[in-house]
């Protein structure tokens, strides 16, 4: 290769000659020299290593294995125009895509004639692959930013906009077109001086997060703000600007203040409730207590660590037998209990509330206690004068009951002795027979006053219903049948058991369809018919007849003693129902329409 001798033109300076091959060799990328007809007339280092050596060769044949010059050859048109051409090309080669940056040049001699061309051959895969991941990460960003909830703010450093996200347009009206290029139009004259604070922070390259700031929106209204700043740092890692992120959190704040005061008002509520209100654990400790329980049980839950309720409610050391607190905590059931408590000298009634988490895991305990001292009071005293009021009825009963017979039978027995010197013996023994009957009125009263004692002491046992029913009208059905009354029964399937005294339940079945026999004289196609349905733990057994009803003036009185409508009745039948009921645990109830029929519903409890 020849010398060339570069110069400049500086005065007093030269450049010594450069080897110009040792040049072009020394060139990473791969350059060839080619002449006019594209032969091959020069290499450097860099073409021979990466294409081999093809001096001499027709570059058309050597790189692309043509016979003729390539289709939009950058060499040819350099050939042509005498210009400088370019072309980025895509190379499929044994290990993958490559991009290959190809310039030709034209190569002239001192009258400017072209003599050759030079082509020089960059590989740009690395940077063709950097730019398009560029381009592919800065569409994703500005996808995200587009996207993003938040409101994302670019500023440079003396608080000019540059970027103005869609999300910032939306929380604060401002269209970026107007904003751009302008300082934040959110930050309102009173907020400046903080505004400048969080620029000058930044500015010192502090980053800025959960900060809570009030703005005000375009059109006046007040919006609540996250905030978050941190600095934009170029190559060198000085700051060029600052980055904003900003939440609305209107919604939220405005859910706090709602949920705060919510929370005040039922500490209000809480606090006002006259009965007592403690919370439990499931290790006894009182964790919450509301003012009535403070004062009633004396109660500082802030000077010791644990407040034991059985300190408090028995002054004990351990939970009492019968605690409800441990009945709530083993059967997982809500319950109530009254109780006299020596040592608050109050009647309780407190009523016990499992307490369970969102995986409805035992947390504790709800305690609603109730002084029910005055209650129990007022309670006595109405019940002394209830039972004052029934002696004296009762009294009024008896001295009714039994005194018209006795007086009857004096009376008769009076007039007879004086007569009896001149009465003749049938009037005599008419009297006799009068006054005899008087007395078997008294008799039959005192036998019903005996039977009302009947089954003090229950047995209580488990009866099948189904079977019980069905013997019963075995037993006592035929004699209301012979009387020409229709007996019919409905068990429903679900009827299993109650727990009764056999002998009292039979009575009282006795009693009540006797009753209605009463009710059927004189009604056509007289009917009884005896029903039992179960509803969860009480079954419900219903005698219903078809007969002439009892007026509505009537239905308060049938449980008073000695009320009766019957010419020979005692009033005591139903007392001694209601009696027997009660003792087995269960209730009476009546209920009738005049001319249409009477319904005795009979609740006794289930098995358990």
């Amino acid at each position: 290769m020849r010398k060339v001798n570069i110069e400049n033109k500086p005065p007093g300076e030269s450049i010594s000659q450069l080897d110009l091959g040792a040049v072009l060799s020394a060139i990473g990328d791969s350059v060839t020299i080619q002449d006019t007809s594209f032969r091959i007339i020069y290499q450097n280092k860099s073409s021979i290593a990466k294409n081999g050596r093809h001096t001499g060769e027709y570059c058309y044949k050597a790189y692309e294995h043509n016979s003729r010059v390539c289709e939009s050859c950058q060499l040819e048109m350099c050939f042509e125009d005498g210009k400088v051409h370019r072309v980025e090309r895509e190379v499929a080669t044994r290990t993958g895509t490559r991009y290959i940056d190809v310039t030709a040049s034209p190569l002239k001699d001192g009258q400017g004639r072209i003599i050759a061309g030079i082509e020089v051959v960059r590989d740009v895969t690395k940077h063709r692959k950097l730019k398009e991941a560029s381009r592919i990460t800065a569409g994703t960003l500005r996808s995200l930013v587009e996207a993003s909830p938040l409101a994302i703010i670019a500023l440079d450093l003396e608080g000019i906009v540059t970027l103005w996200n869609p999300a910032a347009e939306r929380i604060f009206g401002w269209p970026e077109m107007e904003v751009k290029g302008s300082r934040c139009p959110f930050v309102e004259e009173g907020k400046k001086e903080q505004f400048e604070v969080f620029l000058n922070m930044v500015r010192n390259g502090e980053s800025i997060s959960g900060v809570r700031v009030e703005r005000k929106k375009r059109d006046g209204s007040p919006v609540d703000l996250n905030l978050a700043i941190s600095p934009l740092r170029d190559e060198t890692g000085g700051i060029t600007a600052m980055m904003c992120l900003l939440e609305d959190i209107t919604d939220r704040v405005q859910m706090e203040e709602r949920m705060s005061q919510t929370e005040r008002d039922w500490e209000d509520v809480f606090n006002q409730i006259t009965e007592m209100i403690t919370i439990h654990d499931t290790n006894y400790n009182i964790i919450r207590a509301n003012k009535a329980a403070e004062s009633i049980l004396g109660l500082h839950l802030n000077e010791k660590a644990a407040s034991k309720c059985f300190e408090y409610y028995h002054g004990t050391a351990c939970p009492p037998e019968k605690c409800p607190s441990c009945a709530a905590l083993k059967t997982l059931q809500a319950g109530t209990t009254e109780f006299f408590e020596p040592h608050l000298k109050k009647f309780l009634e407190i009523s016990s509330i499992p307490r369970f988490d969102a995986a409805q895991r035992l947390t504790g305990l709800i305690h609603i206690g109730r002084d029910i001292t005055q209650k129990k009071r007022l309670e006595s005293i109405a019940n002394a004068a209830t039972l004052m009021d029934s002696i004296g009825y009762v009294f009024s009963g008896i001295r009714h009951e039994i005194g018209n017979p006795v007086n009857t039978a004096k009376l008769v027995l009076s007039v007879l002795r004086e007569k009896l010197p001149t009465c003749s013996k049938d009037e005599a023994c008419n009297n006799v027979e009068t006054a005899l009957e008087q007395l078997e009125r008294v008799e039959f009263l005192l036998k019903s006053l005996r039977n009302f004692n009947m089954f003090e002491d229950m047995e209580i046992t488990n009866i099948s219903v189904p079977g019980y029913i069905e013997k019963f009208l075995d037993l006592a059905g035929r004699d209301f049948m012979n009387r020409g009354i229709e007996i019919s029964s409905e068990i429903g399937p679900e009827v299993e058991s109650v727990l009764a005294d056999p002998r009292a339940l039979q009575h009282v079945l006795l009693n009540i369809f006797s009753n209605a026999a009463d009710a059927l004289a004189g009604t056509e196609r007289p009917k009884i018919t005896i029903r039992a349905r179960q509803l969860e733990t009480v079954v419900f057994i219903t005698v219903k007849d078809n007969g002439r009803g009892i007026p509505a003036a009537e239905i308060k009185n049938l449980f008073k003693p000695f009320y009766t409508t019957k010419p020979k009745g005692t009033g005591l039948g139903l007392v001694m129902i209601k009696k027997m009921m009660a003792k087995m645990n269960g209730e009476v109830e009546i209920t009738s329409n005049e001319g249409s029929g009477t319904a005795v519903n009979l609740f006794l409890p289930c098995k358990g």
